[in-house]
């Protein structure tokens, strides 16, 4: 019963860090571009416990094709929020 609860708690804190992130991450983007038509994504890797896995950051630059960043997304967790308590 406590391993659940824990779990619970756990997603919970987590989701709730990757919402914030993943909310703001297109906005930032299209600044960085300075492009509005530029486009950036969050995915969690395994979406049923996401803090087990990695995170997909996906953007499209314009004028250019799909591309992956998943370092970038690492970057701006350790500079735009605060830690998450997990």
């Amino acid at each position: 019963m406590l391993t659940v609860k824990y779990n619970i708690c756990r997603y919970d804190l987590f989701m709730k860090c990757f919402d914030h992130v993943s909310n703001n991450i297109d906005e930032i983007y299209k600044a960085l571009a300075r492009n509005q038509s530029a486009q950036a994504f969050l995915g969690p890797e395994n979406p049923e416990e996401p803090y087990l896995e990695g995170i997909n950051y996906n953007c499209v630059a314009p004028g250019k094709r799909f591309q992956p960043m998943s370092n970038l997304v690492r970057l701006y967790l350790n500079c735009r929020i605060q830690f998450p308590p997990f």
